[in-house]
């Protein structure tokens, strides 16, 4: 009776041991941004996180993601594995060794909060610019220089585009018009004035 005994209060030991325990959230959040820390942000990025389970999520219009895990799963001293990804975006992924101690923590009596936050940069991926000649060479833009003078109602100018082809591009103009300088006539005082010039128009406006 006393070993049935013995085994009895052991088992109600640890029984009571175990409803002490205080479940753990460990959680991770952040936010996606473009390029640099601070600029814009990136919404709709898929989010993966391992940490003995798998955790998903996407980012909302303001770039925020927020996973969470059991501290059941998601031990101190434990793997953590990040992913994110976008199309459109280089794929981003590392890792972090869980460290409780670096992690903001929180006693809610029912249950303990750990929280690490993993502000992210993603950055875009390059466009493919082939530069080759040919056919096959898609065109992403061109530089063109000035339009030439106006000579017989035609204007040109040379562009280059990325496939090192230069193109001359032609439109219709106008030609402009040589500028006619009236006759150089003297008047009575002695002074010299345009024939048909502006000051005739303007003596010519006044009655002179």
């Amino acid at each position: 009776m006393r070993k049935f005994g013995l085994v009895a209060v052991l088992f109600l030991v640890v029984s009571l041991v175990h409803a002490c325990e205080v479940p753990e959230e460990i959680s991770f959040a952040g936010i996606v941004y473009e390029d640099h820390i601070g600029w814009d942000v990136i919404g709709d990025v898929d989010v993966w996180f391992s940490c003995g389970v798998v955790a998903l999520d996407t980012t909302y219009a303001d770039g925020a993601y927020g996973v969470s895990f059991s501290g059941e799963d998601c031990v101190d001293g434990g793997n953590l594995e990040m992913r994110f990804s976008k199309d459109g975006f280089e794929d981003l992924s590392f890792g972090w060794v869980v460290d409780y101690s670096d992690m903001w923590t929180i006693d809610l009596r029912d249950k303990i909060l750990r929280n690490k936050v993993f502000n992210v940069v993603m950055v875009r991926e390059e466009e493919e610019e082939e530069i080759r000649r040919g056919g096959d060479c898609k065109e992403l833009f061109l530089d063109c220089g000035l339009w030439s003078s106006c000579v017989d109602g035609i204007e040109m100018r040379t562009c280059s585009s990325n496939c090192e082809v230069n193109i001359d591009e032609v439109r219709t103009c106008v030609d402009e018009e040589p500028l006619v300088l009236g006759e150089l006539v003297y008047s009575d005082g002695g002074e010299i004035r345009e024939k048909g010039g502006f000051m005739d128009f303007i003596l010519g406006f006044f009655g002179e």
